[in-house]
């Protein structure tokens, strides 16, 4: 009934194959960063709620630190994301040269990025990590201060 031609898979990856796939990737991990963000500030606002809410019910005083902890472990998971957009941006500029050469034309948008936003994009990497050192801090300071309290 079936041809045995029509089972076998086509394993040879085009240019456009694998950059499609790369692709899919970085928006895959834009995703996850953005659910991280999610995460950390939903996480660490319900934590920061409950916490002095059920004072009384709370037999483990190291339970004030659980939102910086969450936020230190999201903090990480995005910079590990971010860095995996990177690597997969060096990539797709291999990729680009290997299918374009030097066509000015037509540079990749692996070329184009890097030679319009290299600044930008450093910019936003180390902002990111500054604003999650000072949501971390600002989150063992609250969490210090609501310890003293209960002590």
């Amino acid at each position: 009934m079936f041809d045995d031609k029509e089972r076998v898979m086509d394993t040879k990856l085009t240019h456009l194959d694998e950059y499609k796939t790369l692709r899919d990737e970085i928006m895959l991990c834009q995703r996850e960063i953005h659910r991280t963000w999610l995460w950390a500030t939903i996480g660490a606002a319900a934590a920061y709620t409950w916490l002095p809410l059920h004072k009384s019910d709370i037999q483990f005083l190291g339970a004030w630190f659980i939102p910086p902890f969450l936020l230190i472990f999201c903090a990480i998971r995005n910079v590990l994301f971010r860095l995996r957009i990177g690597w997969m941006s060096e990539y797709i500029e291999e990729i680009e040269e290997d299918a374009f050469g030097q066509d000015k034309k037509l540079p990749g948008i692996g070329h184009f990025k890097r030679n319009r936003d290299y600044k930008w994009d450093l910019c936003s990497f180390y902002g990111a990590i500054i604003f999650w050192l000072v949501l971390i801090v600002f989150a063992i300071v609250l969490s210090c201060h609501f310890y003293q309290n209960e002590v």
